[in-house]
């Protein structure tokens, strides 16, 4: 929330070894005011475990634009694809948005 407007999102998952952001957003009427770097870096210093931040395939302008702006935020990309697979609650498969390949971006500090 930013002056008690829907800001964005963003959702993470933390595991033993690593903290893995996957959806990240910010409403359009409110990017070019730093609100994304300032998240994304507030989300970073909240966290001693190594971040693994996943981005789609750099395959449309969006794409692009999203991984450049990532990539701005401390963070370099992991040059390979992987397939993500489904997710599971309850015994019952909840299907991930897109089950095509993407990048992850990886937080400079981890060693790779």
């Amino acid at each position: 929330m930013r002056e008690g407007q829907f800001a964005g999102f963003f959702t993470h998952w933390t595991f033993d070894r690593f903290v893995y952001g996957e959806h990240f957003a910010v409403d359009s009427a409110l990017r070019g005011q730093n609100l994304g770097t300032e998240t994304i870096q507030a989300f970073l210093a909240l966290h001693t475990l190594p971040v693994v931040l996943e981005v789609e395939m750099p395959d449309e302008p969006d794409a692009i634009r999203r991984i450049h702006f990532t990539n701005a935020t401390a963070s370099k990309v992991v040059q390979h694809p992987y397939a993500q697979p489904l997710l599971r609650r309850l015994g019952t498969h909840v299907a991930h948005a897109h089950h095509d390949q993407r990048h992850a971006l990886r937080q400079q500090k981890l060693p790779c």
